[in-house]
């Protein structure tokens, strides 16, 4: 319900802040949202307080937590999906702004990495959790340790929250450039030593009130601005300065990228919904895991994500190399069975050789599906002008509605025809959004021999 709420909240208020990034400047909306965190912050930290205030039996704190301070966690959710709405399409904006066009992979990859290397704190958290308060499924017996941990967590997101308002546009890469070379410069005077200097000039009116030197008179009273030169016009050129309405493969070309893009992780994140929100619940009824051991599993899944994101940066076509084998890997959990000669079971029940999980199948799953996310995003912010970008991040916004939507569906799955059946349709689904993404390798690959092409061609026409 909480998680809903913060969905239906961040679906409304995507597109208007989407929009408010691209028509104001994104500093000013991470200024806005910082505040917003900050009040998030507090909000959050007194309704989890105030659920458990003094020594409750297990029946009084659920009927209080029912009745009572609920509802404040109900509005401090809500006022966290417009606080994502707004900061998530700014900052990846600036921070896409921040890169030359062609060089964003890479950033973006080490930004990616570090995001799940702290995740692996929350998990760790859990962990030592569970061992102290008890290593059980029973919510009566931890929600006290368990309202600290969350208060704990809301605390330290807090700093982050404050350098929000320290960021400047104007600092940006390509906001930076395009300053600099919108000012024309004129040449002043040609010293003795032959030393060309250069006068920045900022309109006609300055040029014709300053005075002139005996040594600018030789080049003309009122010399014109000089045109920029090829090189710095290429360095700083918009991202979609090179896409053309030109197919490079069938009836698709650079063009589309931006939307095929969308279209895939839709789909894709549509399958996900039915069935990650359910992998704890599945392997502590199938396998009987204790929840310490199950966030063994999310201790480990981050780090595996850090590691193949390093690789699958090197090459464009990992992009859906990766998620075909995340495929295969949700595809196999639905068929394997609990015997320990199968491939891919790991045991996590020291001495108990009876208990084994596809732990490593779901461990490859979550890694090859998410560890294309950079190149993706980097692909996106080169095929969007920068004006439009914060809009296109927006889109995430409904994505994550429909993500939590579809968990009714592989809820309703499950209780009908069991865990391993929601699985095999969230592969077939996976099927189809990979089969969309997988147009993208010979539109890019195309695209980009065409531009060494037409390089080449305007190298020997130079020479």
């Amino acid at each position: 319900m909480v998680k809903g709420i913060q969905g239906v909240v961040q679906m409304i208020a995507a597109i208007p802040g989407g929009w408010a990034c691209d028509r104001f400047r994104r500093d000013t909306i991470l200024k806005i949202s910082s505040v917003l965190g900050v009040f998030c912050a507090l909000l959050s930290v007194i309704a989890f307080y105030m659920v458990n205030n003094g020594r409750l039996s297990e029946c009084c704190m659920i009927l209080r937590v029912a009745q009572g301070h609920l509802m404040m966690i109900y509005v401090a959710f809500g006022f966290w999906g417009i606080f994502c709405a707004l900061q998530g399409p700014a900052l990846e904006a600036l921070f896409a702004d921040s890169i030359p066009n062609g060089e964003r992979s890479f950033p973006i990859t080490i930004k990616h990495m570090l995001m799940n290397t702290a995740m692996v704190a929350g998990p760790g958290l859990c962990i030592i959790f569970f061992l102290i308060y008890g290593d059980s499924w029973n919510l009566g017996t931890c929600v006290s340790g368990l309202q600290y941990v969350l208060i704990f967590g809301t605390i330290i997101g807090v700093p982050p929250l404050v350098l929000l308002y320290f960021f400047n546009d104007d600092l940006a890469y390509e906001n930076y450039t395009q300053t600099c070379t919108l000012k024309p410069r004129a040449l002043s005077f040609v010293d003795e030593d032959g030393v060309l200097e250069f006068a920045v000039t900022d309109d006609e009116t300055s040029l014709s009130k300053s005075p002139a030197k005996e040594s600018s008179k030789l080049l003309g009273a009122s010399p014109k601005p000089a045109v920029t030169s090829t090189l710095t016009s290429e360095s700083v050129a918009s991202p979609t300065s090179a896409i053309t309405n030109e197919n490079t493969f069938l009836c698709f070309g650079p063009r589309h990228v931006p939307y095929l893009l969308f279209f895939a992780d839709f789909v894709i994140c549509n399958g996900a919904g039915m069935t990650i929100s359910f992998f704890p619940v599945f392997f502590q009824h199938d396998y009987g895991l204790t929840p310490s051991q199950v966030n063994i599993l999310y201790f480990v899944q981050p780090l595996l994500i850090v590691v193949l994101s390093y690789f699958t940066q090197r090459t464009i076509e990992t992009v859906v190399a990766t998620r075909i084998f995340a495929t295969l890997c949700l595809g196999a959990m639905a068929f394997v069975t609990p015997l320990p000669v199968e491939i891919g079971l790991f045991l996590l029940r020291c001495g108990d050789s009876s208990v084994a999980i596809p732990h490593v199948l779901l461990r490859h799953r979550s890694g090859f599906m998410r560890c294309s996310e950079p190149l993706r995003t980097s692909l996106l912010m080169d095929y969007v002008p920068q004006h439009l970008r914060g809009r296109w991040n927006s889109l995430e916004g409904l994505t994550q509605f429909t993500y939590s939507g579809s968990a009714v569906v592989g809820g309703y799955l499950i209780e009908r025809h069991g865990y391993r059946f929601c699985f095999f349709i969230t592969a077939v689904i996976y099927v189809v959004g990979v089969a969309i993404e997988g147009l993208l390798v010979p539109i890019i690959r195309s695209h980009h021999r065409r531009l060494q092409q037409q390089a080449k061609s305007a190298v020997v026409k130079l020479a």
